[in-house]
C-alpha cells in the first residue's frame, strides 16, 4: 500500500510540475516545452517498464512493445 500511495504522490508531483516549471522558461515557445513534456514521459515510462522486464515482472511479448513504439511515432493531421 505504501508503494501505490507513493507512485501516486509521485505522479502528482510531476503532474504539478509540468504547469510551473514553463513559467521560468520563457525563452522556449510552446511546441518545445511541449515536445519536452513527451520525452520526459518517454523516458520515465521506459525505466519503469525496463525494470519490470529485469524483475521478470513483464508479461507482454517484445512485439507488442514494438507495435506501441511503432503506433508512437504515428501523427494526427
Amino acid at each position: 500500500m505504501f508503494k501505490g500511495i507513493f507512485y501516486a504522490l509521485a505522479a502528482c508531483l510531476i503532474w504539478g510540475l509540468i504547469f510551473a516549471i514553463p513559467e521560468f522558461m520563457q525563452g522556449y515557445n510552446t511546441m518545445e516545452i511541449a515536445l519536452g513534456r513527451y520525452l520526459f514521459y518517454g523516458i520515465a515510462s521506459l525505466i519503469v517498464f525496463a525494470k519490470a522486464k529485469m524483475q521478470k515482472k513483464c508479461r507482454y511479448p517484445l512485439g507488442i512493445w514494438v507495435k506501441a513504439f511503432y503506433y508512437s511515432l504515428i501523427f494526427c493531421s
